[in-house]
C-alpha cells in the first residue's frame, strides 16, 4: 500500500522501518490507523505530530508508571550522565541506586523503546533513545521527601567513573597477564595491587561481562575474592575458571586454596594434586594441603604436620624463599 506525502510514494515497509525502534511509537501508529480510517499516511503523520510535539509525555507515561521506584531512579541517574552509557558507567548508576544490573537490563530490554544494547568491541553499551532522555532529562523521584537523584549522587559516579578510566591504563604486572585484556580487568589488578580489594571486586565484575570467556580472569576474581574471604563466591568463579582452562595448573591450584579453606578437605586434596600433577610446584602444593586438614572438622593435625614437613624438605631456595617461610611459619602457629 502506498500513498503520497511530500511529492514521495509513502509505503508500509518505510512506515515500519521509522518506527521498528519504537515499539511505543509504533503501537501508537497501528491503533491510528484503525481508528482513522484515513490509512496509514494520516495515521503516520499523527506519529510524526506527537514526536516533534510531546512524544515522550505521550508515549511514556504508561512505561513509567510500570517501573519500581528503585529502577526509576536507576534510569534519572543514567539521563543526568548522558544518553549513552558503557557497562561500567551503568554498573556505577546501578550500585548507587542499590539495583543490580541484571534487574535494570530486563527493564530497559522490556521497556518498549526506553533504550537499547549493543556492543562495540565485547564490551555492552547501553543507549536511552532521544525522546527518553527528554522525557527523564528534568524528572525526579521523590523518596521520604527527598528528590532523587541528588548532586552527590551524580558527583559519586562521575568521580568513580573518572577512577575507572585513570585505572584502566595501569601496566599490569602479573603471572597471569592474559587475564586483564580489558580495561574493567586492568582497572582490577590497579586496585588490588594497591591493596583495594573492594573495588577491585567491582571492576571484575564488569570485566567477568565483557570477556567471559577468559578463565585466567575468572582465576584472578577468585583469588581477590578469597582475599577477602568471600569463600562462596570465590570458589563460584574459581569453578567457571577450571571449566574454561581445564589443563593449566594455576586455577586448579587456586581452587585447591579455596577449598581448603572452606573446610573442603576432600574437594581441596584433589584439586592440589591435579595442580601438582599438571605442573604447580610440589612444595607448594604440599603446603596448602595443610590448610585442608586444619580447617576440616575434626582437624587432622597429624596430616597438617606431615605436609608441612614435606613441603618444607621440597622448598627451593630461591628468591620466594622468605615469603614461603612466612607462611609455614603463619600456619605452625595456628596449632602450636
Amino acid at each position: 500500500m502506498h500513498g503520497y506525502c511530500t511529492g514521495r510514494p509513502f509505503h508500509a515497509q518505510a512506515v515500519f522501518r521509522a518506527l521498528i525502534n519504537k515499539p511505543i511509537a509504533l503501537e501508537v501508529f497501528v491503533q491510528a490507523a484503525a481508528t482513522q480510517g484515513a490509512g496509514l499516511e494520516a495515521a503516520f503523520q499523527r506519529v510524526q505530530k506527537m514526536q516533534r510535539q510531546d512524544l515522550g509525555q505521550f508515549l511514556y507515561d504508561d512505561a513509567w508508571g510500570r517501573l519500581t521506584s528503585d529502577l526509576r531512579r536507576v534510569l534519572l541517574l543514567m539521563t543526568r550522565l548522558g544518553d549513552n552509557h558503557d557497562q561500567y558507567l551503568f554498573q556505577l548508576c546501578c550500585q548507587r541506586t542499590g539495583v543490580t544490573v541484571a534487574a535494570a537490563s530486563e527493564a530497559i530490554e522490556e521497556s518498549r523503546g526506553i533504550g537499547s544494547f549493543s556492543r562495540i568491541e565485547g564490551a555492552a553499551q547501553i543507549t536511552l533513545s532521544p525522546e527518553f532522555y527528554n522525557y527523564c532529562v528534568e524528572r525526579y523521584e521523590v523518596t521520604d521527601g527527598k528528590r532523587e537523584p541528588t548532586d552527590d549522587d551524580v558527583n559519586w559516579v562521575k568521580r568513580r567513573y573518572h577512577e575507572f578510566l585513570t585505572s584502566t591504563e595501569a601496566k599490569v604486572s602479573d603471572r597471569a597477564i592474559q587475564a586483564f585484556r580489558t580495561p574493567a580487568a586492568r582497572a582490577a589488578w590497579k586496585s588490588y595491587s594497591e591493596g583495594n580489594y573492594s573495588d577491585a571486586c567491582d571492576y571484575y565484575e564488569t570485566a567477568v561481562l565483557e570477556d567471559p570467556e577468559n578463565g585466567w580472569l575468572f582465576d584472578r576474581y577468585a583469588y581477590t575474592l578469597m582475599r577477602k574471604r568471600r569463600l562462596p563466591a570465590a570458589l563460584e568463579q574459581s569453578r567457571k575458571a577450571t571449566l574454561l582452562l581445564p589443563d593449566e595448573a594455576e586455577v586448579y591450584f587456586t581452587r585447591g586454596m579455596i577449598e581448603s579453606r572452606i573446610g573442603d578437605e576432600d574437594s581441596a586434596l584433589q584439586h592440589l594434586t591435579t595442580a601438582e600433577e599438571l605442573g604447580k610446584p610440589k612444595h607448594l602444593c604440599e603446603l596448602q594441603k595443610t590448610y585442608a586438614y586444619i580447617n576440616t572438622e575434626p582437624q587432622n593435625l597429624i596430616k597438617a604436620q606431615e605436609c608441612v614437613e614435606r613441603a618444607l624438605r621440597l622448598a627451593p631456595k630461591d628468591r620466594f624463599y622468605s615469603r614461603f617461610m612466612e607462611e609455614v611459619t603463619r600456619l605452625q602457629r595456628r596449632w602450636l
